[in-house]
């Protein structure tokens, strides 16, 4: 019975449902906001971001209790590392953008994904 229990409790740490295989916005310092969907392993990230542009590039990460940590990669030349905590059902951290521009973001699960609401005039 233990083990069974123990099981259960270790699975509920494993896998955050409220995290996992979502659909999210990223919300820059500078209020530009993007779409990014994540789906999650074992401690581990990996999904897709959308550029500006509207390109896909590669997103890989890993998560250690609460904490985050993501690179965005859409050229050999083109990336973002970003880093953050859980918060309140958000994600809120700091980015370096090609080694050498920084500042922060949120990011929070795109529950307006099917409103006529724009994102970018919510304040999150």
């Amino acid at each position: 019975m233990r083990v069974f229990v123990l099981s259960i409790i270790f699975s509920c740490l494993i896998a955050s449902p409220a995290f996992a295989n979502q659909d999210w916005v990223v919300k820059w310092d500078n209020n530009s906001a993007n779409k990014m969907t994540l789906y999650e392993g074992t401690n581990s990230y990996e999904g897709v971001y959308y550029n500006d542009a509207g390109n896909a590039c590669a997103v890989a990460g890993k998560r250690l209790n609460r904490r985050v940590a993501f690179r965005v990669k859409c050229t050999p030349t083109w990336f973002i590392d970003m880093s953050g905590s859980f918060v309140d059902g958000r994600i809120i951290g700091e980015y370096v953008f090609n080694g050498n521009s920084k500042g922060t973001f949120r990011m929070f699960v795109d529950s307006l994904k099917y409103s006529n609401d724009s994102v970018l005039d919510l304040d999150y």
